[in-house]
C-alpha cells in the first residue's frame, strides 16, 4: 500500500495520529519516507522503539509539557 501512495515521490513526511505501536510505521520508514507519530501513552511509544530495534533520544518540551521521542 505504501508504494502506492507514494508512487515517484520520495522523502514525503506522514503523521499518524493516536499511532500505538502500528507497523505501518515501520513501513513508511524503510520506504524512506519521514514519520511523526503522536501517541498519549508513553509506554506505546517506548516499546514501539525497542521492538523495532529504532535508537531514539527523548527531548522535554517544558512549554506545552510533553515529551518528545526522536
Amino acid at each position: 500500500m505504501i508504494p502506492k501512495l507514494t508512487a515517484t515521490k520520495e522523502q514525503l513526511c506522514f503523521l499518524f495520529t493516536l499511532c500505538g505501536k502500528t507497523l505501518d510505521m515501520v513501513a513508511v520508514l524503510e520506504a524512506g519516507h519521514r514519520v511523526i507519530g503522536i501517541e498519549g501513552c508513553q509506554s506505546g511509544v517506548e516499546a514501539f522503539f525497542q521492538e523495532n530495534n529504532i535508537k531514539y533520544e527523548i527531548e522535554k518540551d517544558e512549554t506545552n509539557k510533553c515529551q518528545t521521542y526522536k
